[in-house]
């Protein structure tokens, strides 16, 4: 399951450092979470939320640490949970 979801990750990277490339080529530049709106960033985190399950089952299986402090806390605060309050709330929707 693990080597699926590294590979299936790698597609949108490749994608977005194309992206990135012609537009440094250009010399344009580019604000997409300006353009796309907190919106859709928030709520982007959610399906991350589930993915992020998978990924403590896996570390947990190989007895490693999950996440640095920092880490959790900006996981935790600052994307999942702002995601779901914010469409709880309606203050965004789907």
């Amino acid at each position: 399951m693990v080597k699926l979801t590294s590979s299936m990750v790698l597609v949108p990277y490749l994608l977005v450092a194309a992206y990135g490339f012609l537009i440094a080529r250009r010399g344009d530049t580019a604000f997409m979470i300006y353009a796309g709106g907190i919106k859709f960033l928030l709520l982007s985190t959610i399906p991350y939320a589930f993915g992020t399950v998978l990924y403590f089952q896996t570390r947990r299986e190989q007895e490693k640490l999950l996440f640095e402090p920092r880490e959790r806390l900006i996981f935790a605060v600052v994307g999942c949970l702002i995601g779901i309050y914010s469409l709880a709330t309606e203050y965004i929707t789907v």
